[in-house]
């Protein structure tokens, strides 16, 4: 079931990749703002179908990081297409944060991962430092 939720993420992150393409010179904060109160809506909606509870107090340290995170992940990729950017590049340099979290999973989570999956992340190292380091400013 994991891979079903894997493959929907996949979607609204590329989703989420094309929006500043698809309606450009946008204000980041107001489509920050505007994508915040629909999933407000929707997030009722969801969890009662899933038959969660909604408000846990527990949650809010949590959910005040989320928040931040993803002001700072939107944010900064918006304005990073804003002011020039090109989409296939910035994407790439913003995918350097998969890496950064399966290394956080080895050493703060202590996962093990077998040997394809470190060259996994060695070739997605290399890729990345292919794409960026060859771009033509």
């Amino acid at each position: 079931m994991w891979l079903f939720y894997g493959v929907i993420g996949m979607i609204g992150s590329t989703m989420w990749y094309l929006l500043p393409k698809i309606f450009p010179n946008q204000n980041p904060i107001a489509t920050i703002f505007w994508g915040s109160a629909i999933t407000v809506i929707l997030c009722p909606i969801l969890l009662r179908i899933f038959d969660q509870k909604w408000v846990i107090p527990s949650a809010l340290p949590s959910g005040a990081f989320l928040g931040v995170s993803l002001l700072l992940a939107t944010g900064g990729f918006m304005m990073a297409i804003n002011t020039g950017g090109k989409l296939s590049v910035v994407s790439i340099i913003i995918e350097i944060s998969l890496i950064l979290t399966a290394l956080a999973g080895i050493w703060i989570f202590k996962e093990s991962l077998s040997w394809q999956q470190i060259l996994g992340i060695v070739l997605a190292i290399l890729g990345v430092v292919l794409v960026v380091g060859f771009e033509k400013q």
